[in-house]
């Protein structure tokens, strides 16, 4: 299997990362006192729903709770919490076991400027909150279905226009 690719995202105050391998593809936002993390599997873009899953950085590791209202998974440790909140990167894996399928993730939390509070708000900013959470997943979700859309397309074949008949 190949390494798993990784790549970091910051998306306004609210810190956030994405990662994927040839299973799944995840992405993670740290506001409103959690760690959320929305999962997908990387070849048909399905939700991934009931997994267990485990964050871990530095020296620290918390399971992470299913929303079924959401979709999603929280962590809401509050020494990982603290921790990630700091300003700076913070890589961080993460593992998925959803039923015969098992990854590990790494991602990269980039935490800019000021710390964020209890609640995951930087206040650096005249206390701007950003999107509603609603919001924020409805945007990953369609940013999955674009990636997902982008790699489901197959290629032409070799000799043919875009009309159909041989060159």
């Amino acid at each position: 299997m190949d390494a798993p690719a990784q790549a970091g995202a910051q998306s306004g105050t609210v810190p956030s990362f994405e990662a994927r391998s040839e299973a799944f593809e995840l992405v993670g936002r740290l506001q409103g006192g959690e760690l959320s993390i929305l999962i997908n599997r990387f070849a048909t873009n399905e939700p991934v729903l009931n997994a267990t899953v485990e964050v871990e950085t530095g020296n620290l590791k918390a399971p992470a709770k299913f929303h079924a209202d959401m979709g999603d998974y929280a962590i809401d440790d509050a020494n990982m919490l603290k921790a990630l909140a700091a300003p700076g990167d913070h890589p961080m894996v993460v593992t998925v076991l959803a039923g015969n399928d098992s990854d590990l993730l790494d991602g990269n939390l980039k935490v800019a400027g000021a710390a964020l509070d209890d609640h995951g708000h930087s206040h650096d900013d005249g206390h701007a909150h950003g999107p509603s959470r609603t919001v924020w997943l409805a945007l990953a979700l369609v940013v999955l279905a674009a990636v997902g859309w982008f790699f489901g397309r197959t290629p032409k074949a070799a000799g043919t226009s875009s009309k159909g008949g041989a060159l």
